[in-house]
């Protein structure tokens, strides 16, 4: 055994890693959690009244069908983008950052619902267009159809503009921009 003093070990200290106030990330427009939850609550209306199109005719089916699974899916992915993005503002290793597509992705879902509704409009106006066993036979007007009207039309106007506010750059996109929006 050796009299040689052991060398000094220093301390560890942990200091967690700087978040980087100035990061950009996508899909912080305020207006996300509306917009999102009135797409899921169109989808939730339309998926209500996907059987009934079926048992009229297979097309009205799809067409419900299809209107029900994509409404769902970019509310859903709206919601999800926007709060991983929020959690990424505080987080050193963020899994999230900016993408290319998020304006494409407002303008997508704006003119998906603005076709929907414009479709409802003219089934009571003029009669069913297109094909199928109804075909120029003008629907009835109902409760349900016109909240979904309606919801479609918010979801077209707001989406246009968070794709124009991003467009602009009046979107906060980092920590520092919020503060100095707040």
């Amino acid at each position: 055994m050796s009299n040689d003093p052991q060398p000094e070990i220093p301390a560890f200290e942990f200091r967690p890693p700087e978040v980087d106030r100035d990061r950009k990330f996508s899909f912080l427009h305020p207006s996300i959690p509306a917009v999102g939850v009135m797409s899921l609550a169109a989808a939730g209306l339309h998926g209500g009244v996907t059987g009934a199109h079926f048992e009229e005719w297979v097309g009205y089916g799809i067409f419900f069908l299809v209107s029900t699974i994509l409404q769902a899916f970019w509310g859903a992915l709206a919601l999800i983008k926007f709060w991983e993005s929020k959690e990424a503002l505080n987080d050193p290793y963020p899994r999230a950052g900016v993408v290319t597509w998020e304006a494409a992705f407002y303008q997508a879902g704006a003119w998906g619902n603005f076709a929907i509704a414009v479709l409802y409009v003219i089934t009571r106006i003029w009669g069913v267009p297109f094909a199928g066993p109804a075909l120029g036979e003008k629907e009835a007007w109902d409760f349900y159809g016109i909240a979904t009207t309606i919801l479609e039309f918010l979801i077209f106007a707001q989406g246009l503009k968070m794709a124009g506010d991003l467009k602009r750059g009046e979107v906060p996109m980092s920590l520092n921009d919020l503060h100095r929006e707040g």
